[in-house]
């Protein structure tokens, strides 16, 4: 029985992917040859483990460990990385002996903040949820289905960017809390 569903993002929040400008400088640096590509992102050799030393960012690969520990926690890799690339992802993963649930790789159009809705339905006895991301439109999407989770589920949004984790919203019951202090102080 899931009663939380733990989803980190992979680049930039798990992992020190290159980013295309030095990616590229190091693409020929090790090859010797120009990167062959103007798109970054939805290519493999992004992810290739002969030219780039991809590592995970330590904090965030601990609070995961730490989730995965949890026999009653869902801990999902949530990345907008093609599913095509797959391979690729899970071969950096393997890499860095990291270990989930699930990689979820991007199929369709569908935000990671509508995917989350498809978690909730997968797993109705859900109590909490958090998300780890890098991106702002990503963050976005989680933001916009908060109306939409249950109020029974405690929904956490953490910016997780190079490694450094700050939390963007806080959770129901934290916010019921607030609330209840502030109108009690007001009645005072």
């Amino acid at each position: 029985m899931m009663k939380r569903l733990i989803a980190v993002d992979f680049d930039s929040t798990l992992i020190q992917s290159p980013e295309p400008q030095e990616g590229m400088k190091i693409w020929k640096e090790k090859t010797g040859h120009d990167y062959p590509f103007k798109g970054w992102w939805s290519k493999p050799e992004s992810l290739n483990l002969n030219v780039f030393d991809i590592k995970p960012f330590e904090g965030v690969l601990n609070l995961l460990k730490m989730e995965k520990k949890s026999p009653d926690t869902y801990v999902i890799i949530l990345t907008s990385r093609m599913d095509r690339l797959r391979p690729y992802v899970q071969a950096v993963l393997d890499a860095n002996d990291i270990k989930v649930d699930k990689l979820d790789m991007k199929t369709i159009e569908k935000s990671k903040g509508e995917k989350i809705l498809d978690y909730i339905k997968e797993f109705p006895e859900l109590e909490e949820i958090d998300v780890y991301d890098d991106r702002d439109s990503d963050i976005q999407s989680y933001k916009s289905i908060v109306n939409q989770i249950p109020k029974n589920i405690t929904f956490n949004i953490y910016l997780a960017a190079s490694g450094r984790i700050t939390p963007v919203t806080a959770n129901n019951k934290l916010n019921n809390i607030i609330n209840e202090e502030i109108i009690n102080l007001l009645k005072t």
